[in-house]
Order: C-alpha cells, then structure tokens, then sequence
C-alpha cells in the first residue's frame, strides 16, 4: 500500500483550474523551454504532502496559484489533498482540504474549504503510505530526540531538484539543510525494512517486560526477608510474647510447625484481664476529679479578680475621702477673715494684704459642696467593706475545695498507676499479636512463593534477552548491511550500465555518509573525489533507483514514485539547445556520444520501470526532447512556444 501521482492541480484567478494529469507506473516526462514551470513541480508536490514552507519560487506561480492540490491513488482508492497558497508575507499556510473515496472528482475552486490542518493531513498521508507507528531510538549518550518517521521523511527518496542531481556531496533530498542528514539516516532503517513494522510494539512489551520484571524482583526480596531463616524468626517471636507473660516458654527444640501452631494459638488468645474490675471506675472518677479541679481554680480566678478590683476600688475613695477632708478644712478658714468693708484683705497672721481673694459666697458653697461629697463617701464605704469580705470569703472558701480536690487526686493517682500499668501491658500485647499476625499471613506464601517469584523472574529474564537481541542495535545493524549489500550490487549494475566512472569496481552505499563509495585497489573512494557531472547525475539517478525496487520489492512504506529534474544538464545544458533535440554537446565532445549517454539514463529509467510492473512512477522534467519513440510516447506535456504551467490568461488577470 502506498500512493502515485494521478493529477497536479492548481487553482488560480478563473473558475477553471490548472490539471496536469500523470499515468500511474509510466514515465512521464514534461518537456519543455527554461522559465515555464517545471522546476517548480517537485516544490508544489512536496508543499502539498506537508512541507514545513513553499518551496515555489517568487514570480508567475506564487502570484496566481490560490490552492495547490494532488489526486493520488492509494491501492483501490483515491486522495484529493489541497493546500491553501500562503497569504503574502508568509511562507506556509495550515489549511488543508482533504478527500479520500474510491473516486474523487477534481472539486471546483467554490468548494474549496479547509476541512482539516497540516499536521493531521500528515498522519493521513502518512497512514494512506503504510507508515505505521514507528520509533527511532537514540542511541545512549546521545541528545537528540527519538524520531517517528512520517511521509515527510519518505520524500527524502522521492524527489531529485535540478540543483541537487548534480551535487558531488549530498545524494538526498534537502540532505544539506541542517539536521536532514541525521533524519535521513535515523529514518532509512525503517523505510528498508531493517525494523520490523511492529518493532514498535515489541519496544513497548520489552519496556513492559523490564518492569514486571523489576516488580517480581521486589517481591522476591521482599517475601525472603519476610521468611527470614524460617524457624528463627517464629521462635523469636515466641520469645517476645514470653518476655511480657503471654505464655510461659521452656527452653526446648521445636520443629518450625510446632512453632507455627503455637503462634498461631498465641494469636487466638484473649486480651489479659482486667486486675480489678473497678479499674475503669477509677480511671472514670479520676478525669472528674481533674475535671473539678480546672473548674475550682477557673473560679478562684474570678474570685480573686473581682477581690483585687474592690479593694483597688476602696482605696481611691478613701483617698479622695482625705483629699477632700484636708480641702474642707482649708474652707473652714474663712471664718477667721473679718469683713473691713475695703476691697482688700489682710491675712490674720502677717496682716499683709490678699488681692482678689474669692468671695465669702463662692468659698462657703465650695465647703457645702465638698461636705455633701463626704457625706456620700461615708455612706458607700459599708457596701464596699461588706462586698470584700463577701469575696475573701468565697476565695477562702474556695482554696479549701482545691485542697480537698488535691488529696482525692492524689489518691486516685495511686490507683492509676494499676490501669497505667494494665493499658501498657495490652499495647504491648497488641504489637506483639501483630507482629504475629503479619508473620503467620505471609507464612502460606513464602513457603511456595520464593520458589513461584524465581521461576517467573527467571522466565521474564529470558524473554527480554530474546527481544533484546530481536531489537538490538547490532541485530538492525546486521540487516541494514545485509539489505545495502543487495542495493550496493544494484548500484554496481546500474553504474556499468551508465559506464559510469569506477563503475568496473564494486560500489557500495554507505549509509553512514550518506554517498556512494566505490572499493578499488587503490582504497575507497567516495562520490565527492569523482570527476564530471555526467558521474555525478549517474550515481544519484543509480542510488534511488536501486532503493526504489528495494521498496518496491519489500513493500515498504514509501510513496511509489520519483521526480527527476533536468538529469541532461550536464550534457545538454538549455541555453545552448533550444529546441532540446540533443543535438549541441558539451565544448569538445562529441555530439553522438553525449546523445548517448543522456539516451542510456533516459532508458535505464524506462526498463526499471516497466520491470516493476505498474507499482513505481517516474516523472521527469526536461528541456531535453529527443526524437526517439518510446521517449515522445511518455510525454504527457510539451511545454514551448507560450505553453507552459501557468495559463497566460491567469498571469493578465492578476497584471491587471
């Protein structure tokens, strides 16, 4: 299962689209003049099939194509998949229509909507080629993260731009754009079959293997130190339930059952007894008694408080009672002044004069006026004394309760000790009952689980040694040699067809350099120190070729067809030959020899082809137009005088 090629289209400023349409398992070649279009086939394909960017050089196309698209067919199915151009300004756009059914007409541009995104249209795509789930993991010590591979890593394969066929250094697909080569090599394995379609599902059953594993080893470890040495541990606990009167312990051999029964009786056992039954009675009236005891000391508090502020109280009358007494006798004064009938004074004693003394009125009701305060003072100073001895009273009263409570305490103290003793006696049981109970329920399982733990862990060892060895980078290694031997011989094949340079000596692929090697006597030596670019076109064109029917052959996952572009240019470059009949060579050479050469690719194309009987498609885009008959036959558009990708109509359309 995998997808070709059946249309090309491109939506533009009329209602009509652009279909360029293809034949499955042919050759296809577009023929044609510089500057109409060709070159930006592979762009438009690759941006349809989830490039990151639009490929599509700036000029006629970029300004008219609104909607990319391809109609494949995937076994008894077709896919319509369209891309929205990118709007100005960007490089990319997500919108994606998508359609799949056992025949999908080619929709007008009215219908056009995104029915989904890129990424999901990737695992499509992806799924429709036959790239199940998959996983490249990396190496240990290494960063870089694990690499899943999807159809954008399989059109690594499937395209050959014009600048890169002739590339002496990379073979591959973008392979000089940073990370590609490392992706490339990471995904190749899997392309070729070298893992497995379901080594995926194995890594995960190894990860799920490695854990039960780890858990039965826990188990293990933990049910040994639960057994202990067996009798040992069972006669120790013994031990303990005798250190604290359980049972009494004579110092005698037990066989391991023996013990196993008298544990097991131990645990059967009652609770001791209570010493005195009116133990719990005691322990009752004791919390009451402490109880009694916060409530009597909360009310001597109160007690002594309400006493302080009495007394506090009593005090500040009493010494304003004096104050006061010591002002009205001051006042009382005013009977030794004798009225002269003069405005001043003059004191009795010295007889100097007093200016501005008040007058008799004023002095005598200030004298009433404090007599009155007195007179309240003596009155209220009974309720004061009879409330503070009211309150020394209760507070007297009160300490008396606390030393009463104080001796039943201590008393009830003494019979608590008997329950402190008594409760730590059943604790101390209790743990021991316990340690018992634990014991004796693992007991079943440590006798036969040890030998079931080792058993499973041994089994589970040997299954992930197995899978271990099935997954291995060394057994992938080992089929990734064994499948490059087989394409290295094809490529031999291929370059001596060509008369390829080197091509008398056995060429290999090497995948860790991602070029073509040729082992000569003098050492190896590898596609960037061969001469000319008719080696160069050769090799590219002999690598995939040679990978393609190992594709094919081992029905893998990668899209069933190859885009080739201007493999003739280094004989017939197309500023030189108009017209494309081959017919001006290279400065020097011989016009029937470059002919040939170019017609020996052109040929190796079509017999590798045609041997894979309608299961691969190539597509060629040439200035070259030779006028062989099979060759004209596989044209499926000629591109000159004014035909070319573009309609003129849609370039004044959007000139206007």
């Amino acid at each position: 299962m995998s997808i070709q090629i059946a249309d090309i289209i491109l939506y533009g400023p009329s209602d009509e689209p652009r279909v360029l349409s293809l034949r499955q398992g042919q050759v296809n070649i577009i023929t044609g003049s510089s500057k109409t279009g060709k070159s930006s086939l592979i762009s438009i394909v690759d941006y349809c099939l989830g490039a990151s960017e639009c490929g599509v050089a700036y000029g006629a196309i970029r300004s008219t194509v609104e909607w990319y698209a391809l109609r494949l067919v995937s076994s008894a199915k077709q896919i319509l998949v369209a891309r929205r151009a990118p709007d100005r300004g960007k490089q990319s756009s997500g919108a994606v229509y998508y359609e799949v059914g056992s025949e999908v007409d080619i929709p007008p541009k009215a219908v056009l909507q995104p029915t989904t995104n890129i990424d999901a249209a990737i695992q499509l795509l992806s799924r429709e080629c036959g790239i199940g789930d998959n996983l490249h993991e990396v190496p240990p010590g290494q960063t870089r993260s694990p690499l899943a591979a999807t159809i954008k890593h399989a059109l690594y394969f499937c395209f050959q731009p014009q600048d890169e066929i002739i590339s002496r250094k990379t073979l591959f697909f973008q392979q000089s754009e940073p990370f590609i080569p490392q992706a490339i090599k990471d995904a190749l394995p899997y392309f070729l079959g070298a893992v497995d379609s379901d080594h995926l599902i194995k890594a995960g059953h190894l990860r799920s293997l490695r854990q039960e594993l780890k858990r039965v080893q826990r188990d293990l470890a933990e049910t040994e130190a639960l057994r202990g040495d067996g009798s040992g541990r069972a006669t120790a606990l013994l031990h303990e339930a005798s250190a604290i009167g359980m049972l009494h312990l004579l110092n005698e051999e037990r066989s391991f059952g023996d013990s196993i029964a008298l544990l097991q009786e131990l645990l059967e056992k009652p609770m001791p007894s209570v010493p005195d039954p009116d133990l719990e009675e005691i322990a009752g009236a004791y919390e009451l008694v402490l109880e009694e005891r916060e409530e009597l000391i909360r009310r001597l508090r109160r007690v002594e408080a309400d006493l302080r502020t009495t007394r506090s109280l009593a005090d500040e009358r009493r010494g304003y009672a004096d104050e006061s007494a010591v002002q009205a006798g001051r006042l009382r004064s005013i009977d030794l002044l004798t009225d002269t009938g003069e405005v001043d004074c003059v004191c009795p004693l010295c007889l100097a004069k007093v200016p501005s003394l008040p007058d008799d009125n004023s002095l005598r009701q200030a004298l009433r006026t404090l007599d009155m305060r007195l007179k309240h003072l003596a009155q209220d100073n009974p309720h004061l004394e009879g409330l503070t001895a009211q309150l020394e009273g209760e507070a007297a009263s009160l300490r008396e309760q606390l030393a009463q409570n104080r001796v039943s305490m201590e008393a009830l103290q003494r019979s608590e000790q008997v329950v402190a003793n008594y409760r730590d006696l059943v604790a101390r049981v209790g743990h021991v009952k316990g340690r018992i109970s634990l014991y004796l329920e693992t007991v079943p399982e440590t006798a036969t689980g040890v030998d079931r733990l080792s058993d499973r862990g041994q089994r589970l060892r040997d299954e992930i040694t197995e899978l271990e060895a099935e997954l291995s980078d060394d057994m992938m290694r080992e089929r990734v040699e064994s499948i490059l031997s087989v394409i290295s011989h094809k490529i031999t094949a291929i370059g001596t067809r060509l008369e390829l340079e080197h091509s008398s000596n056995p060429l290999r692929f090497d995948i860790r350099r991602l070029t073509v090697v040729a082992d000569t006597p003098d050492g190896p030596v590898a596609m960037d120190k061969m001469g000319s670019g008719a080696n160069w076109v050769g090799y590219h064109i002999a690598v995939h070729l040679a990978l393609h029917q190992t594709f094919v052959a081992g029905a893998r996952p990668v899209p069933r067809f190859l885009f080739v572009d201007q493999p003739s240019q280094v004989y017939f470059p197309a500023d030189r030959d108009r017209e494309g009949r081959l017919e001006v060579g290279r400065d020097g050479a011989d016009v029937d020899e470059d002919r040939a050469a170019v017609l020996r690719t052109f040929e190796l194309v079509r017999d590798t082809v045609a041997s894979l009987d309608g299961r691969f498609q190539v597509i060629i885009t040439e200035h070259a137009d030779p006028d062989e008959k099979w060759y004209q036959e596989a044209v499926v558009e000629r591109w000159r005088h004014g035909n070319a990708l573009i309609p003129q109509a849609w370039i004044d359309a959007v000139s206007k």
